[in-house]
Order: structure tokens, then C-alpha cells, then sequence
């Protein structure tokens, strides 16, 4: 009769080594690209509209003053 090699158990063999999935992921993991960008210095749109309305503030003021001026109340004109 022909030999027979001993097999060996499920518990032994999970002493011995730990047990790997069989099957792996086949979706390549996630990489998340960033790009950096830099904002042009210099004037802008935000800048405009400061000086517009800090423009727009002061002529009103002057105007004011003036059309007080005609009355006496007037502080500059």
C-alpha cells in the first residue's frame, strides 16, 4: 500500500501561521492630488470697490456740507 502523508488540522495550522484573504482589492487605492495656487498680488476687484465707496463717502460729505454752507450750518463751505 502506498503511503499517505498525516494532515494536519485546521487548528493546528492556524497556530502556526495567521490566515490571509483571498481575495485582494483590485481597486487602486485612493491618492489625493492637491494643487497649490497662488493669488495675484496686486489691485482688484476688492480694491475698487474700497476706494469707490471711500470716494463716494467723502463727496457726499462735501456735499452735504455745502448745501449746509447755504444755510449757515456749514462747517467747511
Amino acid at each position: 500500500m502506498a503511503r499517505r502523508t498525516p494532515r494536519t488540522s485546521a487548528s493546528r495550522r492556524a497556530a502556526k501561521e495567521p490566515r490571509q484573504p483571498r481575495a485582494k482589492s483590485k481597486k487602486p487605492a485612493a491618492v489625493a492630488e492637491v494643487e497649490v495656487v497662488e493669488e495675484a498680488s496686486g489691485e482688484g476687484l476688492d480694491t475698487a470697490i474700497i476706494i469707490a465707496t471711500t470716494v463716494a463717502l467723502v463727496l457726499a460729505i462735501a456735499f452735504t456740507d455745502a448745501l449746509l454752507g447755504r444755510f449757515g450750518a456749514g462747517m467747511m463751505f
